[in-house]
């Protein structure tokens, strides 16, 4: 791992845990300091970072954190939309039967922390069991991306996935209902996808990602009404 990459990996988890706030400035001696990096590595990963639109830069001022907006959001989701259902469509003459295998895996898998959270009696996934929710969900669809073969379209995506992560971890409310429809058309996607059912993958697919920009969306607006 490079100077660069950990400087930016640890930028990525302050962003992620909320310890750097919208609109507040950075420090790049505090996050040399902290790497153990030079300032060069640091601005190379500042950069990178400014690029996929989470932290901006003033003439004359500094870094600050970017300030996620609705519109930002409706981009986000729009061109998810677009790509992942088309790249849907492709991935699925590519993908063999022990990669359709993990995806159905992966459907299990969150479906046992869906039950393990109800079980708990809690209102709101949370810590560990949210990052393992996260990571499955990421799995899926970032599978389904490398399967379509296309570079750009993996990128584009990812760098949408990571946005979502680094303006909070409850970009969604997660409550037993918002976990049930994410599983839930995972795992009609994985099934349409064993069937070699294109249209039905697609289509759930679609689906999915309108619901997700719809709770989205009602979790920004909950968070906003109060400011």
């Amino acid at each position: 791992m490079t100077l660069c990459d950990k400087a930016y990996n640890h930028l990525s988890r302050m962003l992620a845990r909320g310890v750097l706030k919208p609109d507040q400035k950075l420090s790049e001696r505090s996050v040399s300091l902290a790497c153990g990096a030079s300032r060069i590595p640091v601005r190379e990963a500042i950069r990178r970072l400014v690029e996929e639109g989470v932290l901006y830069q003033k003439s004359q001022s500094g870094t600050y954190v970017a300030r996620l907006d609705r519109q930002q959001i409706v981009d986000a989701y729009e061109v998810r939309e677009a790509i992942e259902t088309y790249q849907m469509r492709k991935a699925m003459p590519r993908l063999t039967d022990a990669q359709k295998r993990r995806l159905s895996k992966s459907c299990d898998a969150q479906l046992a922390i869906i039950r393990a959270f109800r079980a708990s009696g809690k209102p709101i996934l949370s810590g560990k069991q949210e990052q393992d929710f996260l990571a499955h969900d990421f799995f899926f669809h970032l599978q389904l991306l490398k399967a379509s073969g296309n570079r750009l379209a993996e990128k584009i995506v990812t760098t949408a996935y990571r946005r979502n992560r680094f303006f909070g971890l409850h970009s969604h409310r997660r409550d037993l209902t918002h976990l049930a429809w994410t599983w839930r058309y995972h795992r009609r996607m994985a099934d349409a996808i064993l069937a070699n059912d294109a249209d039905a993958a697609v289509f759930w697919m679609r689906q999915h990602i309108l619901r997700s920009l719809k709770d989205a969306l009602a979790q920004f607006a909950g968070q906003t009404d109060g400011l």
